[in-house]
């Protein structure tokens, strides 16, 4: 079977695989039956090639058949009018046969609000499908909730999402990309979690690090399975122990980093111990940039996550192997240790020790034999500069500052560094002013940084 042409474009009707119209200016789309996707031309281009079914489903289609068709259909269709019109319509189905003919009669879906004997079976039909329905709820509406949105609805068939988020409007903006409304918003309210989360098979999470904790207690006490892109959490061995009781899968770190590249890591690694090798020295390098003529403003990045999540990331501490020595980095200074990646020729980025990754070695299987582990986070030029400043400065600090709790006096940016400066000191600053302050602060970061990886002391 090469494809299909559907002219009663009746998205889960009498195809009951058909889950899209088209329209006359892109008519076809690709089918796989084996994973009931839907390819194309918005989401591929090479559509056309790819394994599956072409069907053809343009709704308004009639529009385009010849004269001749159409009246072909209305002179076929005249002769059942008269009766039609003159059948009695508040009689029992059963007893409408007296009135219209057996080929109209057959073709009675529905009679006073419930199915036609004939039609009994779609019945059974939508217990099969409820029964196969996923239903996943996605917690968080960022950039990053568009692409999972986008992935599901190509099976929109077996899917049935939910987005919720803090801000309404930010999850409405995704149900735009359902398919027969399988989409819905609904507005996240943590003091009801538990309700949100109850009957849903799956919940991907794209809230911020901080707020895991109370996501995996609602799956917890619901059952329901969870995917997300944070680090592990289950080194808590009571948190571990209570997924595997329930029977549930806590899948973390599927993002780009932590995620993707841990399957290119273990790819590699798989293919060297097949080749009997033994694997050595395991170097990592990974980050989440824009494209470069996205990269527009002074930083060379932008923000597709939560910026909690990235500042508090970037004092994080670092430690990694270096030839069996163990280097550990505090967290204020991880941009100090920075160094210049050449991923090709013309593209050069700066790299910075990413966290601890000593545990990896283990969860690679390599720990027996690595002397070097090191993971790195990629950045365009002056976001390691800037981060490194503001940690000088006092900009990352996570501990309370009396200056910015709620009711304490209102000041403007200048007054808020000049008590980081004048706070952290016994000398008199007073008189100076907040740019030398500055200069006076940041003097120590000028000339060359410490490299990030394999450097000497």
């Amino acid at each position: 079977l090469l494809g299909v042409a559907d002219i009663s474009a009746d998205i889960q009707g009498s195809l009951e695989f058909l889950m899209k119209t088209t329209s006359i200016d892109q008519p076809l789309f690709i089918y796989d039956p084996k994973t009931q996707e839907i390819h194309e031309s918005t989401t591929d281009r090479k559509y056309m090639y790819l394994h599956g079914i072409m069907f053809l489903a343009v709704d308004n289609l009639p529009t385009e058949f010849p004269r001749e068709a159409t009246q072909w259909f209305g002179d076929h269709l005249s002769p059942f009018m008269e009766s039609i019109v003159k059948s009695d319509i508040f009689l029992p189905f059963s007893q409408q046969e007296k009135d219209l003919p057996p080929e109209i009669l057959r073709a009675v879906i529905t009679s006073h609000g419930q199915l036609t004997p004939s039609f009994q079976y779609i019945i059974k039909l939508r217990e099969i499908y409820e029964k196969s329905v996923s239903k996943v709820l996605i917690l968080g509406a960022g950039p990053r909730a568009t692409s999972a949105v986008e992935l599901l609805c190509r099976n929109s068939r077996q899917h049935r999402i939910t987005v919720a988020d803090k801000v309404l409007r930010n999850a409405q903006r995704l149900t735009s990309i359902g398919l027969g409304g399988n989409v819905k918003a609904v507005e996240l309210d943590f003091s009801s979690l538990d309700q949100l989360v109850h009957g849903q098979n799956v919940v991907i999470s794209m809230l911020s690090a901080s707020e895991l904790p109370m996501v995996e207690e609602a799956c917890l006490n619901n059952k329901v399975h969870l995917v997300t892109a944070s680090y592990s959490n289950l080194h808590r061995e009571e948190l571990e122990g209570k997924v595997k009781d329930a029977g549930l899968t806590f899948l973390y770190e599927v993002g780009l980093d932590p995620g993707i590249d841990h399957l290119e890591a273990v790819a590699v690694i798989d293919e060297i111990k097949k080749k009997g090798g033994k694997l050595r020295s395991l170097v990592s390098w990974c980050g989440g940039i824009p494209t470069p003529e996205s990269s527009d403003n002074g930083i060379g990045f932008k923000l597709s996550w939560s910026p909690h999540d990235i500042l508090t990331a970037a004092v994080r501490d670092a430690r990694y192997k270096d030839n069996g020595r163990i280097i550990e980095i505090p967290g204020n200074d991880v941009f100090k240790h920075r160094q210049q990646v050449e991923i090709f020729p013309a593209f050069h980025l700066d790299g910075v020790p990413n966290r601890d990754c000593l545990s990896y070695a283990t969860a690679y299987g390599v720990e027996d034999t690595i002397h070097t582990i090191f993971r790195g986070s990629l950045r365009y030029r002056g976001w390691c500069q800037t981060l490194d400043a503001a940690s000088e400065i006092g900009l990352l600090r996570t501990d309370t500052l009396p200056h910015l709790l709620p009711g304490a006096n209102k000041m403007n940016w200048n007054e808020a560094l000049r008590w980081l400066f004048l706070h952290e000191s016994d000398s008199n600053f007073g008189n100076v002013s907040t740019p030398e302050l500055l200069t006076r602060r940041l003097r120590t970061g000028k000339g060359h940084p410490h490299k990030g990886f394999g450097y000497e002391e």
